[in-house]
């Protein structure tokens, strides 16, 4: 009788087994992914993993980078199956950046991680574009810069600082151009260039002062050409190339993930 009911039982663990990999990366008669699915590359490396129902993935769904740690873990609510909470890893594990996308496009706020698991970048989305402002950090926390977008485009202020927290450079933009008063400071707070941007060309007078306030020399601008173009603005250019420098070594979002459309399936 055990002999018997053993033998049953085996057959009944081989009839689960079979049945569960039938359903695994199971296609619907109307072409619809649905339960587990798992798909690995030509060198047998895991891709995904994770759930479907009706070709939504659903619950939790695993990506993989070719070294086996886990790429991104997307979450999918519940109840709006378009909307997921997503953390991105870089192939040796730590934690590269967290957001949200919904309707496969960036949302809501994303935050961007040093190797140390520092916040980087802060940027808020709408809709894949970004919208509202955007923050670079200090490795210490402060904030680098301060920049605001609407629909995509640069639009309100922006602000460049020092590590201490004083203003270094503030300007507005209007449409992806800088539009309107432009200053940079010495680190004390008094003012090294006062000038003027219109439609993104230098224009109108711009005047540089030494630290302790003096008048070193005043250059008029029509849409970027100086009246003595000869008289080149180098303490200008100088700040500008030495801002420029430090916002290339703070990494650039994009430098963390692929394209959007790499985290899911197609």
């Amino acid at each position: 009788m055990k002999t018997v009911t053993y033998i049953l039982f085996c057959l009944f663990l081989s009839v689960i087994t079979i049945a569960q990999e039938k359903l695994q990366n199971y296609t619907d008669i109307n072409g619809m992914k649905q339960g587990y699915w798992e798909k690995n590359d030509a060198e047998g490396n895991i891709v995904y993993k994770g759930y479907f129902s009706d070709n939504m993935p659903i619950g939790t769904f695993l990506r993989y980078h070719k070294n086996g740690v886990i790429k991104a873990e997307m979450i999918y609510d519940s109840v709006d199956q378009k909307k997921a909470s997503v953390v991105l890893y870089d192939d040796a594990g730590a934690i590269a950046a967290k957001g949200e996308y919904y309707n496969k496009l960036k949302n809501n706020v994303w935050v961007y991680y040093s190797a140390e698991n520092k916040p980087v970048v802060e940027e808020q989305y709408v809709n894949g574009k970004l919208h509202g402002i955007a923050k670079k950090f200090y490795p210490s926390g402060k904030i680098v810069e301060s920049k605001s977008f609407n629909n995509g485009l640069l639009h309100g202020d922006w602000f460049w600082y020092y590590e201490d927290g004083t203003v270094r450079m503030k300007t507005t933009n209007n449409a992806d151009k800088r539009s309107g008063a432009f200053f940079i400071y010495y680190p004390g707070g008094k003012p090294k260039i006062k000038g003027n941007y219109e439609e993104d060309y230098k224009h109108g007078k711009w005047t540089f002062y030494d630290e302790k306030g003096k008048v070193e020399r005043e250059i008029n601008y029509k849409k970027d050409i100086a009246d003595n173009q000869a008289e080149l603005d180098e303490k200008m250019s100088k700040e500008l190339k030495e801002m420029d420098a430090k916002n290339g070594q703070i990494p650039d979002p994009q430098n963390f993930t692929d394209s959007p459309e790499s985290f899911f399936n197609k």
